[in-house]
């Protein structure tokens, strides 16, 4: 009978393979499903119960808040009182200071290689005098206070719950009838808020904030138009390290921010439009400001990446950030100071017309001090990475 043209059925049969192949072959998928199955645990492990140190200070158990001295006496007047009092003390207490970010980690670097481990390692706001984060330079606004009007204010930290880590940081100060929110940012309208009465809520753009009660160690919680709300804490102890520490961690890979940077608080924003130097009129009169140029460059520090990187936000189109890798700065410290301070020193209008395009009044931080503390980051490249990767033996089950 021909097998192609015959119509009757047959059984089919497929191809035997030697048992010890089969075997092997079960061996083999049994195998990959335990390592998949066992990856899925380790991950899931890892959501429920971070195991690194970074991953337990952003998710914000790598310590619990320590109860701090207690609050200061509240001041002896109304928010308005308080306001004609300090508030050109404020401004003037930020302006004197650059932002500089790169302070944690030199800090961390410091400490870690003298006690060994990180539990041991406690960031302060200390010898931080001509740049800080957003810690030091609330310190120095409450110390100006202090030694200028006599007035006491409180340390304030940020979370958005009480499981959420401590963020950010200000300077509170209670009066009569409600609280005064001091937060070092560039823009000196957003930096003074007066909150009240007790228990009232205030709108801003795009945000409120609510006072609590007087006494109260969450005086003010904030919420904002899209949902997100915060509270902001008082009478921390350890609420510097907490927030020095979070910010080192997440600063080199927050999206579309994966850098720290090192730059000047004099923004030309707080200019009116009308009121800023041009072509057409170089000195505007009853200005209290002037567009100097001295918001127009920073320093940028990629841990990530391993790169420097000197930004002018006025360069002519088409020419970008000059990126100075770790590498070249070990290698060549000299030449490296001389791009900083090319960089850095202040720059005068080429013509009598002031253009802030052609000007730049330099950094507050001295040339030297930066480089020193540059030279340093980049000298612990590979002990920096290990900060991000280092296991916390307390989360270990």
């Amino acid at each position: 009978m021909d097998p192609i043209k015959s119509t009757a059925l047959a059984l089919c049969t497929p191809p035997q393979q030697p048992l010890v192949q089969v075997r092997t072959y079960m061996r083999k998928m049994q195998n990959l499903f335990i390592e998949r199955s066992f990856k899925t645990q380790i991950t899931d492990c890892r959501l429920l119960h971070p195991i690194s140190i970074r991953e337990r200070i952003l998710s914000g158990r790598y310590a619990h808040l320590t109860i701090g001295p207690g609050l200061p006496k509240p001041f002896n007047g109304t928010r308005k009182d308080l306001l004609d009092i300090i508030e050109k003390t404020v401004h003037k207490a930020v302006d004197r200071m650059d932002y500089n970010g790169i302070h944690p980690y030199l800090k961390i670097l410091d400490q870690w290689e003298k006690k060994g481990n990180f539990r041991d390692v406690l960031i302060d706001s200390q010898n931080e005098e001509y740049g800080s984060t957003c810690v030091g330079m609330a310190h120095a606004i409450l110390q100006d206070l202090k030694d200028q009007h006599n007035i006491d204010g409180m340390m304030a930290y940020r979370r958005e719950s009480p499981a959420h880590p401590l963020e950010h940081s200000a300077a509170i100060i209670e009066c009569s009838e409600g609280f005064v929110l001091l937060d070092a940012r560039s823009n000196p309208k957003t930096r003074i808020f007066s909150v009240g009465p007790f228990g009232g809520t205030v709108q801003y753009p795009g945000f409120t904030i609510t006072a609590s009660h007087s006494g109260s160690t969450t005086p003010l919680t904030l919420k904002c138009q899209n949902g997100q709300g915060f509270e902001f804490c008082t009478n921390v102890g350890n609420g510097d390290d907490l927030v020095m520490k979070h910010y080192a961690m997440k600063a080199p890979f927050e999206s579309g921010h994966e850098y720290v940077p090192i730059v000047t608080y004099n923004d030309v924003s707080r200019i009116p439009i009308s009121k800023r130097p041009n072509k057409f009129n170089p000195i505007r009169e009853k200005s209290p400001y002037r567009d100097d140029g001295s918001a127009r460059k920073f320093i940028g520090v990629s841990l990530k990446d391993s790169i420097i990187f000197l930004k002018d936000s006025r360069a002519p189109k088409g020419i970008r950030a000059e990126n100075i890798p770790f590498k070249f700065i070990r290698d060549n410290p000299e030449a490296f100071r001389q791009k900083l301070q090319t960089f850095m020193e202040p720059k005068e209008p080429l013509g009598p017309i002031f253009d802030p395009n052609e000007s730049f009044s330099g950094f507050r931080i001295p040339v030297e001090v930066a480089y020193q503390q540059l030279v340093i980051l980049a000298s612990q490249e590979s002990r920096i990475q290990r900060i991000f990767i280092e296991t916390d033996p307390d989360a270990l089950f």
